[in-house]
């Protein structure tokens, strides 16, 4: 019974050591600089409209799911571009696209009030958004601003939590 005791207390000893230096860690609203933030001007330097507008919207949810307060008057502002929205053809048949997948990309800064900047280039979407080519040219535009969207959360989710790993 002891022994059984000593090993199991062992056991544990050696998963928390390996827990505590795997490099992991918890990430919250604390690993973020800042609570309150700005987001300024969002360029799109794409062919596809309007992915300033949904990246603003997307970028506001992101930051309040993680605590952090979207104001004109904070001590912070982000702002940058959406350089890249990439449409490539997943699948084909009978010499058709009936799949493609959706890529985006995007340069941002992040400045202070004290004038300090942090850069973060090359955020992007890291996963490709399907899109489906259904009978209908109406169908296959609605099912690509679906995935424009969901590529567009994607964005602001990779470029926040490149803030808090970047901290």
């Amino acid at each position: 019974m002891f022994k059984s005791h000593i090993k199991i207390t062992l056991a544990l000893l050696v998963c928390l050591s390996l827990l505590a230096g795997c490099g992991y860690r918890v990430i919250g609203k604390d690993s973020l600089p800042f609570t309150t933030v700005k987001i300024g001007r969002i360029k799109n330097t794409t062919p596809e409209p309007k992915l300033e507008d949904m990246f603003y919207t997307a970028l506001a949810e992101e930051f309040l799911k993680r605590g952090i307060t979207v104001t004109d008057s904070a001590e912070n502002t982000i702002e940058g571009e959406i350089n890249s929205f990439q449409l490539t053809i997943a699948a084909e048949k009978v010499g058709f696209a009936t799949d493609y997948n959706i890529t985006m990309s995007g340069d941002f800064v992040l400045k202070s009030i004290d004038g300090k900047k942090r850069e973060l280039k090359g955020v992007k979407s890291p996963f490709y958004e399907s899109v489906s080519a259904p009978d209908t040219v109406n169908d296959i535009v609605a099912s690509k601003e679906v995935a424009a969207a969901g590529a567009i959360k994607r964005l602001a989710a990779s470029l926040v939590f490149e803030l808090m790993m970047s901290k």
